[in-house]
């Protein structure tokens, strides 16, 4: 169920364009929505602006992009009007695969509204679930384990500890898992869940027990419960966000399996089984491709083999083929219930709608009207390639050291005594918190993308040798030393061509639809309603 029903995970819109839906609706209810734009007799609205923010926002984070100019915004949405009437006078609207395209879209978000309404919408969590899953799933429990590949030596090992001798020494004699090294291996009740015949074992122990011989996958083993050791309740804050999702997730698809159940009683279903066992049987056979025999049924959505054979053969590890029909009629079933809904006849997925197919024509347009036009040769790509070499240097790698802190005070005296001279490497040995600490704080080559964010800010304002400033991280203080910095070389020009060729017509295609518009705009009437562009600007202000 949970492969049907995609979780919509909403990623919250910037204030300002809340503000903006939110005295659009009310605007709405008393004078209709609000006209930013009239191309050849075709309203432009607030309501357009506000669809082409929120794709906007999908892409890129608007709110480190400054000030939004809403009359770009409505610049780009004539354009795109204006090619998009281009496209309707070739037909574009009326071909078939456009038909195929709004449907499988139009299915697909029916879907994830219908699962919004009777499943997202209708679990809740709260923070006292998520305390009891947090002191019940990070309860620690250490252990010491013996793992031997032969119920013979398990059982001498388990006669030794019988007999008085140290856990720990016959550990280090008979497992080939060294687990007392550090005097026990840590698992949260959490981690033991992954392995249930393994968490059975340690639940089963007080602390100080030894278990008795147990197999799991072909190796023996002897568990010792060392100690538990109880979750931190002011650890809880850190993990909160994460239990919550987890717990929303497992209530989700318990709600959505109970909702398949119950939507199959209200369809008809059929499933050839005779021919589902012959298709098992024989299903490398060339004439199964073309076969129209019908394998399955839900109301008017049919399985045909020759489409079933089609999935098999895109299937990227076998499956079963009874649950691959399965998973076809679970989703079939849920396809007829959203359709039902008609969510596609009323807002918002009606504009989403119209917004997708404009967005289809346009495209085919560019690709059929403007790229053929387009001439591509060795010389133009090797001109861009010497233009914009330092877009294909390979990424430049870091040598780090890092000392981690618990507070501010303990930053700023580390910080005191590596500005009088102190040894780097003996300060991240003696005062860091870091798993790295032991090694001097070193850290291996990195790019700059997989440090953390507030580390990247302050990297290239350090020079190879220096020390950075405190650094605030999530929860604790970090001060790092640039050792030296590698890469940056040019990659030859055929070890990029793809990359340029693409850049390259991106650049000409975005150059020639200008081109294209400005021609179009100069037949066209359009008339732009500079006063309301202005009262909505200053909304943003």
């Amino acid at each position: 169920m949970k492969s049907i029903y995609p979780v919509f995970r909403f990623r919250g819109y910037l204030a300002l364009l809340l503000i903006l839906v939110l005295t659009s609706c009310l605007g709405s209810v008393r004078k209709g929505p609000t006209v930013l734009a009239i191309v050849n007799g075709y309203p432009i609205t607030e309501a357009d602006l506000i669809y082409a923010l929120e794709i906007e926002h999908r892409r890129e984070d608007l709110s480190k992009a400054g000030k939004i100019r809403i009359r770009d915004y409505v610049n780009r949405l004539i354009d795109e009007r204006l090619l998009v009437e281009e496209a309707e006078r070739m037909g574009i609207d009326k071909e078939p695969w456009l038909r195929e395209k709004l449907r499988a879209f139009m299915v697909r978000e029916s879907v994830t509204q219908l699962y919004q309404d009777e499943i997202a919408s209708k679990v809740k969590v709260t923070e006292e679930e998520a305390r009891d899953f947090y002191r019940r799933n990070y309860v620690v429990y250490k252990i010491g384990i013996i793992d031997v590949p032969t119920e013979k030596d398990a059982l001498k090992a388990l006669q030794e500890i019988k007999d008085g001798k140290d856990f720990a020494k016959v550990v280090n004699r008979y497992s080939a898992f060294k687990s007392m090294n550090r005097g026990g291996v840590k698992y949260t009740r959490r981690a033991l869940s992954r392995s249930p015949e393994f968490e059975r074992i340690v639940l089963a122990l007080k602390p100080g027990e030894v278990s008795r011989v147990h197999k799991i996958n072909n190796r023996y083993y002897i568990v010792k419960l060392i100690e538990v050791i109880k979750p931190r309740m002011e650890d809880f804050e850190k993990k909160k966000k994460a239990i919550m999702r987890t717990l929303r997730k497992d209530k989700e698809g318990a709600l959505a399996e109970k909702y398949l159940k119950k939507l199959k009683e209200k369809v008809k279903i059929k499933v050839d089984k005779d021919l589902l066992a012959y298709i098992e049987k024989d299903r490398e056979k060339k004439e199964l491709e073309h076969d129209r025999r019908t394998l399955a049924m839900v109301n008017g959505y049919t399985l045909r083999v020759s489409d079933f054979i089609k999935q098999i053969k895109e299937l990227k590890k076998p499956e079963k083929l009874d649950r691959l029909v399965q998973r076809w009629v679970d989703t079939k079933v849920v396809d007829v219930e959203a359709l039902s809904r008609k969510y596609y006849e009323r807002s918002p997925l009606k504009e989403k709608l119209q917004s997708y197919k404009e967005q289809l024509m346009r495209r085919v347009f560019i690709g059929t009207t403007i790229v053929p036009d387009i001439k591509v040769d060795e010389e133009a790509l090797r001109n861009y390639y010497m233009k914009h070499k330092d877009r294909y240097r390979t990424p430049a790698e870091y040598k780090l050291q890092r000392i981690v802190l618990k507070d501010r005070k303990e930053a700023e005296e580390v910080i005191e005594e590596l500005r009088a001279g102190a040894d780097f490497s003996w300060v991240a040995m003696n005062r860091s918190r870091g798993s790295n600490a032991r090694r001097g704080g070193m850290l291996n080559w990195m790019q700059k993308s997989m440090m953390p964010e507030e580390i990247q800010d302050v990297i290239d304002k350090l020079e190879p040798g220096q020390i950075s400033p405190i650094i605030k991280g999530k929860d604790s203080f970090i001060i790092v030393k640039l050792l030296d910095i590698r890469g940056r070389e040019p990659r030859p020009f055929e070890q990029v061509k793809s990359i340029v060729y693409e850049q390259y017509m991106n650049e000409m295609v975005s150059k020639k639809v200008k081109e294209f518009v400005k021609r179009l705009r100069a037949d066209a009437q359009i008339e732009v309603m500079e006063d309301n562009i202005r009262r909505l600007q200053e909304r943003f202000r």
